[in-house]
Order: C-alpha cells, then sequence, then structure tokens
C-alpha cells in the first residue's frame, strides 16, 4: 500500500515525484509474474499525487515482472511513472479512482492487454508497439463498453 501523505508546493507544470515504490522479486523467472499496489488517501492539502512505481523483476536485472496491477483509491488526481512499462507484456489492470479525477499513466504501455473496466477517473495513457486489447474501459460520460 502506497499512502499519499506528502504535501509539497508544486508549481504546474512540474512533475514533483511525491514517492517511489521499487520492488524486486526473490524469483522473477516465471513468465507471468505480477505485482499489486494499492494507493490510499492520507492527510495532506495536495489535489495531484505523483508516483513512480519501480517494478523492475530481479535485482541481478535480468527477467521481468509481466502483469502490474494498480488499485487507485486515493481523492487526488494522479500521475504515475511505471519505470520498466517496457517489461510489463502481460496484463496492467487500473481500477478504483473517482468520477473527475484524472489519471495518467506518463510511461508508455507495452501490455498485451489494459484491463481497466473498473478504472472511474479520467484514464489518459499511451500504448506502444505491442498492440494492447482494451477488454473494458468505463468513462464517466459514455456506459461500459467491450470491444467485438
Amino acid at each position: 500500500m502506497l499512502q499519499h501523505s506528502v504535501t509539497e508546493g508544486a508549481v504546474p507544470p512540474v512533475l514533483v515525484n511525491n514517492a517511489t515504490v521499487r520492488v524486486r522479486l526473490a524469483d522473477a523467472s516465471g513468465t507471468d509474474d505480477t505485482v499489486a499496489i494499492r494507493v490510499e488517501n492520507e492527510r495532506n492539502t495536495e489535489t495531484q499525487f505523483n508516483y513512480t512505481l519501480n517494478f523492475d523483476g530481479q535485482a541481478s536485472g535480468v527477467n521481468a515482472i509481466e502483469n502490474v496491477t494498480i488499485v487507485d483509491a486515493d481523492t487526488e488526481d494522479n500521475n504515475v511513472i511505471l519505470t520498466a512499462a517496457q517489461e510489463h507484456t502481460g496484463t496492467v489492470t487500473l481500477s478504483g479512482g473517482r468520477a473527475g479525477d484524472d489519471y495518467t499513466v506518463v510511461s508508455t504501455l507495452n501490455a498485451s492487454v489494459i484491463e481497466a473496466s473498473e478504472q472511474l477517473s479520467n484514464l489518459r495513457l499511451s500504448v506502444g508497439d505491442c498492440p494492447a486489447v482494451v477488454r473494458a474501459m468505463t468513462t464517466p460520460s459514455s456506459p461500459r463498453s467491450t470491444p467485438a
């Protein structure tokens, strides 16, 4: 769990990194490794939370974490940087948020599946060369839909 409890005087458009979470697995040699994180609200006065997730396989620099799940349970707009986004080639799951808030994945995603059916915020992301299947998307102005 990552708690948003940092208050800083950031002046837009500067992207100040409020927190960095680094995860290394003891054994990332599998082909379906997953890391999940929940971002929760704590006392702060900011309206935006910027954080970096460094989920990068093993400390030796080999292997990868293929799947990432991020649950947005705070009450601010969010910008997340995935430092090893090119290694997250399985499923990236984004959920939570609130209608009217913005959730931006700053890094270009190369996942084969982007699951965002439970993400309520205005979601902004870029998809790289690996064509991702977006299974479902919820937007405040449209009903849930699943591509044919």
